[in-house]
């Protein structure tokens, strides 16, 4: 068999044998796209510890997101390269380490949760969907922006809806069937009304493309902007609603039937409750060393107030199409 002569006959295999093959394989090929220019015209065996870091040092300069996710690119490259028995030579990849970044373990906390619900509740009917599920069902963003109308079963008894969203494929590689809350049944059948019979995908653009990652992004930024959770992303909806479940199911329960975990482990770490022990015995601490002094109230305790998130009340009324 052949053996490649540059990176660039490499990245040429590799999207035809394997990025091809990925569920929605836009993302890793705009990476690729962007990113790989300064290693195509070199040999493979040229490779080196000093040249591959140089050129990851460069790309996080602009994003160490897009270093560490081009770094990980190469490595599955070039070890792919070997199982095709096309290069014999080390994946240098492997030699270089990067320190992981800190586990996110922020969440929506319930003294959050109004305002965020309002500032939602404020949106298009599209939006509302979208950002609800986020929110009560938990799914990966990228399962949901590609989420199509198939995949998505209610059934009405009376005036009650029921329903399940099946999912053809998670980031596990499973089959994987969400039951949805009624609430969030409701809306779908409102909205489902609403779109063409031609349509296939849950969320579809005014050009019938489904909507950029860019887009949702933008959307949540004006959202979280008003509810006052800046810091909060896409994906803490995810951990919020895993956290929130803990007051009704058990860790196995949430793992399997929610997030679509492999193992209890992953789960510990999404899930964030705060032990309201804890809470109760730092208030009893306050209240213990404070209890010489006079109560605090009037002008003081109105000062305090603005420690709660407010919304700005921005009107909203956008008529924006996606991109």
């Amino acid at each position: 068999m052949n053996t490649f002569a540059t990176v660039n006959d490499l990245l040429l295999a590799y999207d035809k044998l394997h990025v091809s093959q990925l569920r929605d394989p836009r993302p890793l090929r705009c990476r690729l796209k962007k990113y790989f220019g300064p290693l195509r015209h070199l040999p493979i065996s040229s490779l080196s510890v000093p040249i591959v870091l140089g050129w990851v040092n460069d790309i996080r300069k602009h994003s160490p997101v897009q270093a560490d996710g081009c770094l990980s690119a190469l490595r599955t490259m070039l070890n792919k390269a070997i199982e095709w028995e096309m290069y014999k030579g080390a994946n240098v990849a492997q030699l270089i380490k990067r320190k992981r970044p800190a586990r996110r373990k922020r969440y929506v906390m319930a003294g959050e949760r109004p305002a965020l619900i309002t500032e939602i509740d404020r949106e298009p009917l599209m939006l509302r969907v979208y950002f609800y599920m986020m929110y009560y069902v938990a799914p990966r963003p990228s399962e949901l922006q590609r989420a199509k109308i198939e995949h998505v079963k209610l059934f009405q008894t009376g005036t009650e809806w029921a329903g399940v969203w099946i999912k053809p494929m998670t980031k596990n590689g499973d089959v994987q069937q969400v039951p949805l809350p009624s609430f969030v049944c409701s809306l779908l059948a409102e909205y489902l009304a609403t779109l063409p019979p031609a349509q296939t995908h849950l969320f579809v653009n005014a050009q019938g493309r489904v909507p950029s990652f860019g887009w949702w992004h933008k959307q949540w930024v004006e959202i979280r902007r008003r509810a006052g959770l800046t810091d909060v992303q896409q994906r803490d909806l995810r951990r919020s609603c895993a956290t929130d479940l803990t007051e009704y199911l058990d860790l196995v329960s949430i793992s399997k039937g929610v997030l679509n975990h492999r193992d209890l482990n992953t789960t510990q770490i999404y899930v964030q409750p705060v032990d309201q022990r804890i809470v109760h015995a730092m208030d009893a601490h306050v209240l213990k060393t404070r209890s010489h002094l006079p109560p605090q109230g009037g002008h003081h305790a109105q000062n305090h107030s603005v420690l709660q998130p407010v919304s700005s009340g921005v009107s909203v009324g956008r008529v924006e199409q996606p991109a």
